[in-house]
C-alpha cells in the first residue's frame, strides 16, 4: 500500500503526525490525487452542484469603524453552525464561510485516502473528510482545534494566521476566546488561556496558501482565517484519533457498568453538611462518608490497572459499533457475544443446498442477507437458541462439527450486519 501523504508532504503520514510539527508543503495542484481535482471537487459550483450532505457556516465578517482597516469583526459569535434546507452556494452568496462536512462517505477515493491514513496510523475510523468554502471577506475567528488535521488548497488563494499554542500540548478540547467554554476547560486550561488581543499582540505568522499547497496543523495551534481577498475552497483532513484518555474513559464505563452498586444513584454523594460523617452500614456494603460504597470503589479501581491495552481497543471498538454501520464492525477482534433482542432473523432455504439469513437491525433502512450452506444450519439454530453470553469456544463444545475458527467467523459475520453485539470486556 503506497503512503497517502508521503507525495504531498516528502515523508511518512506515521512520521508526520508523531512528529506533531506545524509544516507547510508547497506545490502545484498537478500534484494533487485526481480525485481532489475533479469530479465534485473540480469547483466550488461542481461541489455545491453534488453535494448532498450535511452543511455548516462560520461567521462572515464586516469592518467596524472602531477598528484598524482591513481587521475583521465576525458577525455573531460562537464556531461553525449546522444549517438545513439551504443551498450551499446561496450562502456563499451571502458572503458566510461553508464547510460541506461529509465528503468521505460522498467520494470513494477519498473514503480510501481516509482508510489509508488509518492504516499507516493504526487508529479506528476517525479520520473526517470536508471543504471549506470560503465567500470574498468571510473567514473563521482565531480558534484552536483539539485533533491534528491537514489542510489541502484546491482553489484560489488562502491566508492563514497561525501561532504556536505556548503553553499546552495535545489539548484534546477545541477553543476560541469568542467561544462557549469545554466543560473540561479549566483541566486544560488551570491558569486561564491567552485572551486574542495577547495572542495578535504577541505576533501571527502569516501562511499564504495556493492551489496545491498542503498543511499539516497540529492539535492546539491557534489559526484563523480572515478577510478572504477572493472565493476559494480548500479539502480538510481531520484526523479525531481517541487519545489514551478516551480509551481508558470507555473501557472505564464498561468495567464500572458490570457493578450494581456502582449504577445506583449517589444518594448523599453531595452532602449541605459540610462535616463528615462515619462511615455507615447498608445490608453488607460499607459506605464511606459520602455515602458510596467504599468496596466497590476499591474493586474497580483494581479493575481498571488490570486492563491491558488490547481491552482498551476492544471496549472503543463495541463502542463505536453502536454509533456507525454494523458494517464498520472489525473481524476477528472479539470472542464473545449477546444476541442483538430487537434484531429481526429470518431464515429460509434458497435450494437443496443452501439457505438465506435475512437479518434487520432496528434503523437500518433495509435488511441485510447472509447465505450459508445447509451443513451451517444446526450451528446457526443453535446460535438463535442460545441462552447467554456466546463464544465459539461454547459453541465448538456443544457442536463438534465445527471447527473454532469456522464459528469465530460465524459469528463475526452475524456480528457484521447487527444480529450479535460483541461483548468487550468478557473473559477470553
Amino acid at each position: 500500500m503506497v503512503d497517502p501523504l508521503s507525495p504531498l508532504f516528502g515523508t511518512s503520514t506515521r512520521d508526520l503526525f508523531m512528529r506533531g510539527e506545524f509544516v507547510v508543503s508547497r506545490g502545484g495542484r498537478e500534484r494533487l490525487p485526481p480525485w481532489m481535482t475533479s469530479g465534485a471537487l473540480g469547483s466550488i459550483e461542481e461541489l455545491c452542484k453534488a453535494y448532498r450532505g450535511p452543511l455548516e457556516i462560520a461567521q462572515g465578517s464586516t469592518q467596524n469603524g472602531n477598528q484598524p482597516p482591513g481587521s475583521p469583526s465576525y458577525v455573531g459569535r460562537g464556531g461553525q453552525t449546522p444549517v438545513k434546507g439551504v443551498r450551499a452556494d446561496m450562502l456563499l452568496r451571502l458572503g458566510l464561510t461553508v464547510y460541506f462536512a461529509n465528503l468521505r462517505s460522498m467520494i470513494a477515493p477519498a473514503s480510501a485516502f481516509a482508510e489509508a491514513i488509518e492504516a499507516e496510523l493504526e487508529v479506528p475510523p476517525c479520520v473526517g473528510i470536508g471543504a471549506f468554502a470560503n465567500a470574498p471577506g468571510s473567514g473563521l475567528p482565531l480558534h484552536h482545534d483539539s485533533h491534528h488535521q491537514l489542510f489541502v488548497q484546491l482553489s484560489g488563494e488562502k491566508t492563514l494566521f497561525v501561532r504556536q499554542n505556548e503553553g499546552v500540548s495535545y489539548p484534546g478540547i477545541p477553543h476560541s476566546p469568542t467561544w462557549r467554554i469545554h466543560p473540561f476547560f479549566t483541566s486544560v486550561y488551570p491558569g486561564g488561556a491567552p485572551s486574542e488581543e495577547s495572542l495578535v499582540t504577541a505576533g501571527l505568522e502569516t501562511i499564504s496558501l495556493s492551489p496545491g499547497d498542503c498543511l499539516f496543523l497540529p492539535a492546539g495551534t491557534w489559526h484563523r482565517t480572515a478577510g478572504q481577498t477572493e472565493t476559494c475552497l480548500s479539502l480538510t483532513v481531520a484526523v479525531r484519533a481517541p487519545s489514551v484518555l478516551d480509551l481508558l474513559i470507555c473501557a472505564a464505563g464498561y468495567l464500572g457498568m458490570q457493578d450494581p452498586s456502582l449504577r445506583a444513584p449517589a444518594y448523599g454523594a453531595f452532602p449541605r453538611d459540610t462535616e463528615p460523617k462515619d462511615a455507615e452500614k447498608n445490608g453488607d456494603a460499607e459506605k464511606n462518608a459520602f455515602g458510596l460504597p467504599t468496596g466497590s470503589i476499591e474493586r474497580f479501581a483494581q479493575g481498571l490497572t488490570a486492563l491491558d491495552v488490547r481491552q482498551l481497543e476492544r471496549a472503543w471498538s463495541a463502542r463505536s459499533l453502536q454509533e456507525v454501520t454494523p458494517a464498520a464492525y472489525p473481524m476477528g477482534k472479539f470472542s464473545h457475544f449477546l444476541r442483538i433482542p430487537s434484531t429481526e432473523i429470518t431464515v429460509q432455504p434458497v435450494d437443496d443446498s443452501w439457505f438465506s439469513c435475512q437479518v434487520r437491525a432496528v434503523g437500518a433502512p433495509q435488511a441485510s442477507e447472509l447465505r450459508f450452506h445447509r451443513e451451517a444450519g444446526p450451528l446457526l439454530d443453535g446460535i438463535l437458541a442460545w441462552p447467554g453470553m456466546l463464544s465459539a469456544d461454547a459453541l465448538g463444545a456443544r457442536f463438534e462439527d465445527y471447527e473454532v475458527a469456522e464459528i469465530s467467523s460465524f459469528l463475526d459475520q452475524l456480528a457484521r450486519v447487527g444480529a450479535l453485539t460483541p461483548v468487550p470486556l468478557a473473559e477470553s
